[in-house]
């Protein structure tokens, strides 16, 4: 869409365990859907994509926004081909050590300077008395972001996943995987024409 994107669910299918063993879904209500793992994973999948944004990722979890990169400190690594284009790669961090969000590293057209791949990771450890009085961490939390060229120049992201560990006030202990693809993007097609209706009187 001009101003952002829209999402909307074409198919949902997946697996719940149920007495050790695994049994598989399609479709909704998904089972125990008022659990805490059901309202996880559909926290995930509702917020990961945002239909506010151009390219349908959530703006809080692409830290290399024009607004994010005031408050990061980028470094050039190197200079590599991938699928056949020249990319520079880039590590990024927060300026300000103490705070707690995004770093990682990223692959930018050179020719285009435009994302290729980003992956990230938090910038630093939950805090020790967090992981100890609350029993709470997310050991290994981060996004990675593969965009591909189209045709007409616009680059999209075509894929995104993540997989972590969630651990919360000592009894939820959870591992989260989500993969996104997207797929037969294209832009609208506008066809004209002009028809000549003779002399006007």
């Amino acid at each position: 869409m001009p101003d952002g994107t829209e999402k909307k669910l074409s198919r949902l299918t997946g697996r719940y365990l149920v007495k050790g063993k695994y049994e598989a879904f399609e479709g909704e209500p998904v089972p125990a859907e008022d659990s805490l793992d059901g309202d996880l994973i559909k926290t995930f999948r509702d917020d990961l994509a945002n239909d506010k944004s151009k390219d349908g990722l959530a703006k809080d979890l692409f830290p290399l926004t024009s607004e994010e990169q005031k408050d990061y400190q980028m470094e050039l690594l190197g200079q590599e081909t991938r699928d056949g284009r020249s990319v520079y790669h880039i590590g990024f961090k927060p300026k300000d050590k103490d705070e707690m969000t995004w770093a990682g590293e990223a692959y930018i057209d050179a020719a285009e300077f435009e994302p290729v791949r980003v992956f990230t990771k938090l910038s630093r450890r939950m805090p020790f008395m967090v992981r100890t009085m609350l029993g709470t961490d997310l050991p290994g939390i981060g996004f990675n972001v593969v965009y591909k060229r189209q045709e007409d120049g616009v680059w999209f992201p075509s894929t995104f996943g993540t997989e972590f560990r969630i651990r919360a006030v000592f009894f939820i202990n959870r591992e989260i995987s989500v993969s996104l693809e997207n797929s037969a993007f294209e832009h609208v097609q506008v066809k004209s024409k002009v028809k000549d209706v003779g002399p006007v009187e």
